[in-house]
């Protein structure tokens, strides 16, 4: 017994070892701060405006999500795949000047289609929210440079200099709401993340090209671009499917801010899926040409990672029910359920995070997008109906629902990508 477990810490020693290497917590607190200046930091501005407000800002949140993968429509996904694989180092610079210079014309269109979303919803002001879709060209230009970095494994100091970054601008943005209100809260967020690029942009700075590309961009380039867009955009939906859902139908405004703190604590969670996700991508992308090593090399990954979100997620409901009470009330005290029932969303959703990732790996952008295709009609349709007859408990156990529908459906492609590559052998 005593061998057993000394076994058993030595593994989880080596494993700790490995991701430390790979920059996974130095990426993870990243990660975390990132999201604290968008989502992150409403857990504590939360606590100086209403939940009527807090769902309000919530539901444009997930409407900016949407509207940023319409800006990068998918280039930040083709960044990391061709730069992660053997090329040249100018090829990989031209191939991000190239990504940036065509994603300002998609984030025009997305501006332009967020504000007349604004302008047709009576429930928002466009003079205050229009500020706000300034953040879908800077959080555009953002996730195509982190991609960059990552794909060449730049992990560590990207960490840092984000890190210094985003926590002078979550300060910023809490001393603004605390001030202004949700004012305060979208001037800070649009500054904050203009600052953000800064650091970005000089880690790149040495963007002088001087590849000469005589070829046109590579077809399967733009391919990988526009079906990841798709997958993304349809994940996104099914994702925050009970979001769009409450804010197209439910009226209680405070049952929703509550719902909406839950969210947070899921947010949190799931960053170290996502960071496992980012990490792990490029070496994955690198061991394409061996499909039983590449089988084998993800469902180990996947194995560590549904063990790590048990943990993870045990530990997040844990906190809320300790936290919640204390800095909200105990009026918020449906948060701490809701944040229970999303935990095992998030759980099951760890269960196929990282085999989704193998087929971009695979540049299989197209499977990913029938796996979402398949999956959020039938999504939308089952909250709409629990939505109606149960409320919002009712569409908090439907998220639970979904995730198991997707990681079925997950896996089948998964399963028949690897059959299909193995002819090709």
């Amino acid at each position: 017994m005593v061998q057993l477990l000394a076994n058993m810490r030595g593994k989880i020693h080596n494993n700790i070892i490995q991701l430390r290497k790979k920059g996974f917590f130095s990426l993870l607190l990243t990660k975390f701060l990132v999201q604290f200046v968008g989502f992150g930091s409403v857990i504590l501005v939360a606590k100086f405006i209403s939940p009527e407000s807090m769902a309000q800002i919530k539901s444009l949140q997930t409407y900016l999500i949407l509207a940023v993968l319409i800006g990068t429509f998918g280039l930040d996904t083709a960044i990391l795949k061709y730069c992660s694989e053997p090329r040249e180092e100018g090829e990989k610079k031209y191939l991000l000047l190239y990504a940036i210079r065509k994603s300002i014309i998609f984030c025009v269109i997305s501006v332009i289609l967020f504000n007349l979303f604004l302008v047709f919803s009576p429930k928002y002001s466009v003079f205050q929210w229009g500020v706000y879709t300034l953040c879908i060209p800077m959080l555009t230009m953002t996730n195509i440079l982190m991609n960059y970095l990552l794909a060449l494994k730049r992990v560590k100091r990207m960490a840092v200099i984000q890190s210094i970054i985003k926590i002078q601008n979550a300060i910023f943005i809490i001393i603004g709401t605390w001030f202004f209100g949700i004012k305060g809260f979208i001037i800070a967020t649009v500054l904050g993340l203009v600052v953000g690029l800064f650091p970005l942009f000089k880690e790149v700075n040495s963007i002088k090209v001087s590849y000469n590309m005589s070829k046109k961009i590579p077809f399967t380039f733009w391919n990988i671009a526009f079906f990841s867009f798709l997958a993304n955009f349809t994940n996104n939906i099914g994702n925050y499917t009970d979001i769009i859902i409450m804010d197209s139908f439910i009226t209680n405004r405070v049952e929703m801010g509550y719902y909406a703190i839950a969210t947070i604590f899921l947010l949190g969670a799931t960053q170290v899926t996502a960071t496992l996700q980012n990490i792990y991508t490029p070496y994955l992308t690198e061991s394409t040409k061996d499909i039983s090593k590449l089988k084998q090399m993800t469902f180990n990954i996947q194995k560590k990672t549904l063990v790590l979100s048990i943990f993870v997620g045990i530990t997040v409901y844990l906190g809320a029910k300790i936290f919640v009470p204390i800095f909200y009330g105990n009026s918020y005290i449906n948060t701490v359920t809701y944040t229970g029932i999303l935990m095992v969303k998030y759980v099951i959703y760890s269960s196929y995070a990282i085999v989704a990732i193998m087929l971009i790996a695979l540049g299989r952008m197209k499977e990913n997008f029938l796996v979402n295709l398949i999956s959020v009609p039938i999504i939308l349709l089952i909250n709409y109906f629990i939505g109606k007859h149960f409320s919002i408990i009712g569409i908090a156990w439907a998220q639970v629902f979904n995730a198991l529908l997707v990681l079925v459906i997950q896996y089948v492609f998964v399963f028949i990508v690897i059959k299909k590559e193995r002819r090709y052998v």
